[in-house]
């Protein structure tokens, strides 16, 4: 994730074809065969990319044989007067694809873009930009996936909370027994729905802020107990990522219950 967190770590690859695009009714469809113009959309060679915002613009696609499965390569703006910090697409099996800066305080920024790729069955036909959370806490697109979305920053935004006293006590204290005693709470972080009580996309957010944050410090989410404490510019650099992400998560879940 300045890279946001993906639900799919996909290689690279290069747009080989690209005749045409077509912005008709919020329907976005690029052309790679013969097209048949329809009310509202097009269909393009059995595939069609459709655009439930209109914030971000399809800029350009590709799509490449990956085994048996095919790669969509999209390139999006972000035609909006405001900052993205979480998107989401919606394959045609009803799984979603998300970028979100919730753990890293990455952003989109106006007019600026951002590539995602997709792995898809052959046989399916139509991929869903579905909705967008701007900077500002408000979104754009589904309601339901909207609120998914927010739910997943405040999860990670509560845990940041517990987790930056911790890390600030840590970066402060010279005495190894408490230096590692801070780092097993961390390690203790709650991420379980019985600890939590949250929503699944709320406990979603916590288990990747937990598994971001012990990433940050070289630690492992498996381990109950550590023995070598992190060095202090990891714990630096760790502190400053949080703080970073906080001052943008308080600004997006702002006045939403935690």
């Amino acid at each position: 994730m300045g890279g946001a967190l993906r639900k799919m770590k996909l290689r690279r690859v290069y747009i080989t074809l690209l005749l045409g695009a077509v912005i008709l009714g919020g329907t976005l469809s690029f052309l790679t065969g013969a097209t048949k113009r329809g009310a509202g959309q097009q269909e393009t060679d059995r595939f069609e990319i459709k655009n439930e915002t209109s914030s971000l613009k399809l800029a350009s696609l590709s799509r490449e044989p990956f085994g048996d499965e095919i790669l969509v390569n999209l390139t999006l703006v972000n035609a909006s007067g405001k900052a993205v910090v979480a998107y989401s697409l919606l394959k045609q099996d009803t799984t979603s694809v998300t970028t979100d800066g919730a753990t890293t305080g990455w952003i989109l920024a106006p007019q600026a873009s951002d590539q995602v790729r997709v792995l898809l069955p052959a046989s399916d036909s139509k991929l869903t930009i579905r909705a967008v959370i701007f900077g500002d806490g408000s979104g754009e697109g589904n309601p339901r996936r909207i609120r998914e979305l927010l739910d997943y920053q405040m999860g990670v935004r509560s845990q940041y909370e517990r987790a930056l006293p911790i890390l600030r006590r840590l970066q402060n204290t010279t005495h190894s027994a408490d230096r590692l005693a801070r780092v097993n709470d961390l390690l203790n972080l709650p991420d379980k729905t019985a600890e939590l009580q949250a929503s699944i996309d709320k406990l979603e957010g916590a288990k990747h802020a937990k598994q971001f944050i012990l990433g940050q410090l070289n630690l492992s989410a498996e381990s109950s107990r550590v023995l070598k404490e992190p060095s202090a510019s990891k714990v630096n650099d760790a502190v400053e990522t949080l703080e970073k992400a906080m001052t943008r998560l308080a600004a997006s879940t702002k006045g939403q219950g935690l």
